[in-house]
């Protein structure tokens, strides 16, 4: 199933722009299934602490391009 998402994620690349409506959504199914918003590629995740609060967040960023996110 994670294949499948990937492939219409993938398609829908073009579509999408940070300063358009719907971007948010773009990339939480992206991260969802671990790939890159900006360029399709493979995302890593890792825990970090972050000057954002007390406790522990996630860092996902792209394995080709400098796309990057906290969350």
């Amino acid at each position: 199933m994670k294949e499948i998402m990937r492939e219409i994620i993938r398609k829908q690349m073009d579509s999408f722009s940070p300063e358009q409506e719907g971007w948010t959504e773009h990339v939480a199914n992206c991260v969802g299934v671990e790939i890159c918003p900006q360029c399709g590629s493979n995302i890593l995740s890792c825990e970090k602490s972050v000057d954002k609060g007390p406790g522990e967040s996630t860092f996902f960023e792209c394995t080709k391009c400098d796309w990057q996110i906290y969350i």
